[in-house]
């Protein structure tokens, strides 16, 4: 199964665990992310690259 497709269904932020028992295989996650359909936030964490800012980096400041 497509890791970005199940990343999008899941709001795009996943826990690995979660893209794995969805249907991902390891070489799915593995290709994904070289070709650049996922990105690896932190350990364990993925994410597309489209995905919500606030989804991504919760903490980081706006700027005013």
């Amino acid at each position: 199964m497509d890791p970005a497709e199940i990343l999008r269904s899941g709001g795009g932020v996943l826990l690995r665990r979660d893209v794995l028992a969805a249907g991902a295989t390891d070489v799915d996650l593995r290709r994904a992310v070289r070709t650049g359909q996922v990105v690896r936030l932190e350990r364990g964490l993925l994410a597309v690259p489209d995905a919500d800012s606030e989804l991504v980096w919760p903490d980081r400041p706006t700027g005013s």
